[in-house]
């Protein structure tokens, strides 16, 4: 499971809204210098798995059908948000980005090259570490 923060000064959001019912193994907090850009990371969808019921989980866990379900919705959410941090617009509101994989107690910190007039500029490399990394951690 994946969990989305955004965090922007005097205001954090978290995406899936409100859930302390879910096991997430990758948070993503986007540090981001302009607020409007949220309604981009908003538009996500984020698959959910019934972990917080041992027996939902179970009959979900068995289910050929819902596990495709679950795989085609997890990879159209990576391609999504890969395709968000291609976008270059998105990424100058951006300062860093921080993954935390619960699964292997890593932590990947990446940040923009400079910040100039409130605009971040990252550099092509640590867009396609970030990128890797992505594609690396979230998978069905």
């Amino acid at each position: 499971m994946v969990y989305l923060i955004v965090n922007y000064p005097g205001l954090i959001q978290k995406y899936p809204e409100n859930d302390k019912t879910q096991y997430y193994d990758t948070v993503i907090i986007f540090n981001i210098l302009w607020h409007e850009v949220i309604n981009e990371i908003e538009k996500l969808e984020i698959p959910k798995v019934p972990l917080y019921d041992q027996n939902l989980y179970e009959n979900w866990l068995n289910d050929p059908i819902e596990r495709s379900i679950y795989e085609e919705k997890i990879n159209k959410f990576k391609e999504d948000l890969i395709q968000l941090i291609k976008d270059e617009k998105f990424m100058r509101a951006v300062k860093s980005v921080i993954i935390y994989d619960y699964t292997k107690n890593d932590v990947y910190v990446f940040k923009a090259k400079e910040i100039i007039h409130a605009n971040a500029f990252w550099d092509n490399e640590t867009v396609n570490k970030l990128i890797e990394t992505i594609d690396k951690l979230i998978s069905p």
